[in-house]
């Protein structure tokens, strides 16, 4: 258990980088239920999107969970792969196979790019130099 007097507060920006983790995991569970219902005839799509929200989707939950917590590693591999969604989601608006595709990566892009603001922000990296291992 924690003694009081060493308990820390998780900054605003470490509690909206979790909360915005979540939204990504949330998105990618959205694109593969419609990748789906897009692409039931072509398998490949579909087993490879699942792959996709299993193991990316899996990885950002679990940085999710660290991250309020001051895990150094969920706040580094938060960042690693929010800049993987952002490429893909930048990579979706140049290729779209529908509107939805294209308005999904756009926000997940910029889901992406403002979890990177916050996981890098001062008191972010202040709160993981001070809890983190």
């Amino acid at each position: 258990m924690v003694r009081p007097e060493t308990e820390v507060q998780v900054p605003l920006q470490v509690r909206r980088a979790a909360q915005l983790l979540w939204l990504l995991v949330a998105l990618m569970a959205v694109r593969t239920i419609l990748t789906i219902g897009v692409y039931d005839v072509y398998r490949g799509n579909v087993a490879l999107a699942f792959v996709t929200l299993v193991m990316l989707g899996g990885l950002l939950g679990l940085c999710a969970l660290g991250v309020p917590r001051g895990q150094r590693w969920a706040q580094i591999v938060g960042v690693m792969f929010a800049s993987v969604t952002a490429l893909g989601g930048v990579s979706s608006l140049l290729n779209p196979s529908t509107g939805a595709f294209a308005v999904l990566g756009l926000v997940g892009a910029m889901v992406s790019l403002a979890a990177i603001c916050f996981l890098c922000s001062r008191s972010a990296n202040v709160f993981f130099r001070h809890r983190g291992r």
